[in-house]
């Protein structure tokens, strides 16, 4: 039993150093899909090892002072991917996100297995490996801060002003960093030996150093409550805590604050002044787009409160609420997540699940002070980190949300404080030879994990049918593989459009709701001449998410056709409220205009050019429509209309 015990400590301890580190630029999801691979990898073998051990000694299970709460939230998980809008996708999780139910419930069992597997003495081999992941990844995206990746790899736009080391997102590499540098301040004011307290405390400014770099302000927030909630900790325990120690952190930390800040300059100042242009009502980038995401989860919660919309499946179902509260201040974004955890949770799970998951922080924390003010002082500064770092996860996430690069930590941070409270169990020897067969469907999973990691190496050598045929539940292969398709029935014709219905009528009845695959094959009904059909499949697409601009043009250019003008203005119109600024739609809104004009349909006509007026936002292209037909009004000796249109055109000029 004690090789198995050893075996367990030393797969949580790469469980927590090695998948905040993990990438691979060999295949297309170079951040998410390795950590996610690695953690069911892991997962897997913590699991077997635990089979083993029941097989052979008669352990109790630790339920922790979070069972009930968990079991609640395991509940409402369950319900809300039963009347899930898409199943499937909630089940396995999105592409980028990888946060599906199998996850999630991933995230449960190393709770558990936490609790149950490792000892009092282990939580500070846990603490060490999110240290050591927290120093290196650091480390990393300060070389990136420079100009300088060790790997000679390039990560884009954020590389320099605000760093993603190796999460892929300065979000994430943030909130790690912010969750980390808690457990390095605690072993920092812990430890005895010298040799150890100066690599506690290097490895705390390197932290320090990255989550400046990252520049992400929901991680301030969350490093502000971790220093107001710390503050009043150390207070409580002042007459134990080495002084000079704290005065070296808080000293060389105000100078590492200062020294980045003035590095950072406009680029930081500029990340935060988005927030005070709130109040003048102008509303700019990504924090005016979080108050449009949440206007637009309120109204998915009325329709959605008991079960939820289900896991995953924000960014299918946004689109559609979004239209119905959209303000033309915003840009507008797609997005697959409320960028706030209560909405997430919510939107989501519905209700009960954002009760749930509350009741799973609540515990957590009554828990939490009653241990700090219980235990004995080192094991206070433990506590004290723990808490802390679930604390600045948790500020961090009402503005962001998790990944499992970080929501791994989180939920064994969770479990791992419970150690403190264990006691060392002495199993008798017995023997379940049954539980044995339990080994089998274990090592059968890793057939299909391997096979999700090879799928994405074929996607990114373009081999869209070996990626969906070794990982048939990948959402974003069949739209990248669909829109392949109607490229190449553009150009060729022939059989494509064929392949097109066939291909994307197999996604569709995996992939439920999903206004873009239903886009796609409603251009292969449109390219086969199946115009009825075609109709109807984009309908049902716009009705899901009508931000989908190149339909609304083919679904006008359909009712022209067919004579159905008024319906023909009415789909452009429609595709110009989401996208006021899209010249495409109002092309062919104004030419469809001209038209009726030019067919004596006056009265139609000028409803659509009163529309355009309203819902377009380039004032160039209204001025020249307006002055245009000025122009043919007076031609045609038609006083009234010229003098209405000569008078939009004035007040646009002078604007």
């Amino acid at each position: 039993m004690r090789a198995i015990n050893w075996l367990i400590k030393i797969l949580f301890f790469l469980l927590i150093f090695t998948i905040p580190l993990l990438m691979d630029v060999n295949i297309a999801s170079t951040f998410s899909l390795p950590k996610v691979t690695l953690l069911r990898i892991i997962s897997l073998l913590i699991l077997g090892l635990w089979i083993i051990k029941l097989s052979f000694w008669n352990f109790g299970f630790v339920r922790t002072g979070l069972f009930y709460p968990i079991i609640a939230y395991v509940i409402t998980l369950i319900l809300s991917l039963i009347f899930s809008r898409s199943p499937v996708l909630s089940f396995f999780g999105s592409y980028e996100r990888q946060e599906g139910v199998i996850t999630l419930i991933n995230y449960i069992f190393l709770f558990f297995a936490a609790a149950n597997l490792l000892e009092k003495e282990d939580i500070k081999l846990i603490i060490k490996g999110a240290i050591l992941a927290g120093f290196l990844s650091s480390l990393y995206g300060i070389f990136q801060h420079y100009n300088y990746d060790p790997f000679g790899f390039s990560w884009g736009a954020f590389s320099k002003d605000r760093v993603v080391s190796t999460f892929g997102n300065p979000v994430f590499f943030g909130a790690y960093t912010v969750m980390v540098l808690p457990l390095a301040f605690s072993m920092f004011i812990l430890e005895k030996t010298l040799l150890l307290t100066i690599l506690y405390g290097a490895s705390f400014f390197t932290i320090l150093g990255g989550f400046l770099f990252a520049n992400t302000r929901a991680c301030y927030v969350g490093l502000f409550l971790e220093i107001i909630v710390g503050a009043i900790a150390l207070f409580i325990l002042r007459k134990n805590i080495p002084k000079k120690r704290l005065l070296i952190v808080l000293g060389i930390s105000l100078i590492f604050v200062v020294i980045v800040s003035i590095k950072l300059g406009e680029v930081g100042i500029a990340r935060f002044s988005e927030v005070f242009k709130i109040f003048e009502k102008k509303y700019v980038g990504s924090t005016g787009a979080r108050l449009m995401m949440w206007k637009t989860g309120i109204e998915m919660i009325k329709d959605n409160p008991i079960f939820g919309i289900g896991p995953e499946t924000i960014g299918i179902t946004y689109p559609h609420y979004l239209y119905q509260v959209y303000d033309r201040r915003f840009p507008f974004e797609y997005e697959d997540r409320m960028h706030n955890d209560i909405f997430d949770t919510s939107v989501t799970r519905g209700i009960p699940g954002l009760l749930a998951y509350l009741w799973i922080i609540f515990s957590f924390y009554v828990f939490s002070i009653r241990l700090f003010f219980k235990v004995v002082y080192q094991e206070k500064i433990i506590v004290l980190g723990l808490s802390l770092g679930v604390l600045g996860y948790l500020a961090q996430n009402q503005f962001s949300f998790g990944l499992p690069c970080i929501s791994l930590l989180f939920w064994i941070m969770l479990g791992s404080i419970f150690l403190l409270t264990k006691q060392k169990q002495r199993p008798k020897p017995i023997k379940k030879y049954n539980l044995l067969f339990f080994l089998i469907p274990i090592f059968l999973l890793f057939i299909p994990i391997y096979l999700s990691y090879e799928a994405d190496r074929a996607i990114r050598n373009n081999d869209y049918q070996r990626a969906i045929r070794l990982n048939p539940f990948c959402r974003d292969y069949r739209e990248t593989y669909g829109s392949y398709l109607v490229d190449m029935g553009k150009n060729y014709g022939g059989e494509w459009p064929d392949r097109i219905i066939s291909e994307m009528t197999k996604a569709n009845k995996v992939f439920k709701n999903d206004g873009i695959l239903l886009s796609i094959l409603g251009m292969g009904y449109e390219m086969k001449g199946n115009i009825d059909k075609a109709l109807s499949v984009y309908e049902k697409a716009l009705w899901i998410n009508p931000y989908l601009g190149n339909t609304f043009n083919n679904l006008g250019a359909i009712y022209g056709n067919k004579g159905m003008f008024k319906e023909a203005g009415e789909a452009f119109l429609r595709g110009l409220k989401g996208f006021p600024h899209d010249s495409m739609l109002f092309s062919n809104a104004k030419r469809l205009g001209f038209i009726m004009l030019d067919r004596g349909m006056e009265k139609e006509a000028e409803e659509i050019f009163d529309r355009l007026t309203e819902l377009y936002l380039n004032k160039e292209g209204l001025i020249e429509l307006h002055r245009d037909l000025f122009v043919r009004y007076s031609n045609e000796k038609n006083k009234t209309m010229s003098d209405k249109h000569l008078m939009i055109y004035q007040k646009l000029v002078l604007r």
